[in-house]
């Protein structure tokens, strides 16, 4: 069985980048444990990426700890996930689309 590759878009790198630097601004420990909150996300989404689509062939799954959405999209020929976004949960939904 071929495992799924994930790839970033620059604008989810951007959002990743920002949310760390706003909780590196609070605490270092804080940043530290969103990224480690995101990476187990991430294998989540790489292990089983068959998750409800919620918009536009969309998919999402909230980090357990912290209030952000993973938004990415599924190409199952390619075996390809395309992280689209990591947006906090409390942005305006028309931000998602």
């Amino acid at each position: 069985m071929k495992r799924y590759q994930i790839e970033l878009t620059i604008s989810a790198s951007k959002d990743i980048q920002e949310a760390v630097t706003y909780f590196d601004a609070i605490s270092k420990n804080m940043a530290d444990k969103f990224l480690v909150d995101f990476e187990s996300t991430f294998l989540k989404i790489k292990i089983n990426p068959h998750y409800q689509i919620r918009y536009k062939a969309t998919r999402c799954l909230r980090l357990k700890k912290f209030p952000f959405l993973v938004h990415f999209q599924l190409f199952e020929d390619e075996k390809l996930i395309k992280v689209t976004a990591v947006l906090h949960t409390s942005r305006d939904t028309k931000d998602w689309v």
